[in-house]
């Protein structure tokens, strides 16, 4: 058998709750700068050089908590190895999910009839998804004793490395 790597990065779409954040985030920086800028100016115009820095310092804080809000996941499959990354505001990555195709109890579309019975059987569940619905799987396993439930974008390539390690287990409808 020949090695098989294969790698996939899927971009998480946001949710109206990350979008609000985004918004409170540019909301907050430009009033605590105004508020700041503002005192300083009328009642300490000698500090108006440190309020300035300060408000650099603020946008520069604004944009790094606004970027960080920005989620990828890179999906790399070597042989049977599955392991999953987070990378933030594509700066920083983190292993988030690593396993062994071979553990997997079942790995499906999330129209399958069997999902919502996993589902509410799963202890922890976990969404690696782009939240796009119609190309999202789901694999389930059990991680030190626990019933795990994750969801990912569908590839053909990694779906037929599962099927070659674990047949049974692999649904394709």
């Amino acid at each position: 058998m020949k090695d098989v790597f294969l790698e996939k990065i899927v971009t998480h779409r946001k949710s109206p709750f990350e979008l609000f954040l985004k918004f409170m985030i540019v909301l907050t920086t430009i009033t605590v700068i105004l508020v700041v800028n503002l005192n300083v100016m009328f009642y300490i115009p000698q500090l108006m050089p440190l309020a300035l820095m300060l408000s650099f310092g603020l946008v520069y804080l604004g944009y790094r908590l606004f970027t960080s809000i920005n989620v990828e996941y890179e999906y790399s499959l070597t042989n049977d190895d599955l392991t999953i990354e987070r990378i933030s505001a594509k700066r920083k990555r983190k292993v988030v999910f690593s396993a062994s195709c071979k553990s997997f109890e079942r790995v499906a579309p999330i129209s399958d009839p069997e999902y919502l019975n996993r589902l509410k059987s799963s202890a922890a569940f976990i969404d690696f998804s782009s939240s796009d619905r119609e190309i999202t799987w789901y694999i389930f396993l059990t991680r030190g004793g626990r019933k795990t439930t994750i969801l990912f974008d569908y590839d053909e390539r990694f779906i037929s490395v599962f099927q070659r390690y674990n047949p049974r287990n692999v649904v394709l409808t």
